[in-house]
């Protein structure tokens, strides 16, 4: 992702040694690593709902067309045959 190669890994790893000390650099570490966790579970649970919300709508647009086209079907055939408005609808 960010193209990071051992060598840079390393420099940044001796830059905190020297800047923070062996004493802070394992709390730093696992501070960091705490954050980045965190950030990898908030973008797969937003993943996750929107591909949900996304499947709901299309699912609700499926509901809509279906819903539209035996409301068509019922007036077509009351317009058809007037007489007889139980007669069965033939299948879609």
């Amino acid at each position: 992702m960010f193209d990071i190669g051992f060598w840079e890994l390393m420099l940044i790893g001796v830059m905190g040694l020297v800047v923070l000390g062996p004493e802070r650099l394992p709390i730093a570490i696992r501070t960091i690593r705490g954050w980045i966790t965190g950030a990898r579970k908030f973008t797969d649970t937003m993943k996750s709902e929107l591909s949900e919300e996304l499947r709901v709508h299309e699912l609700h647009a499926n509901l809509k067309k279906k819903q539209n086209k035996v409301i068509w079907l019922i007036c077509h055939q009351r317009w058809l045959n007037p007489l007889n408005p139980y007669k069965k609808l033939r299948q879609w």
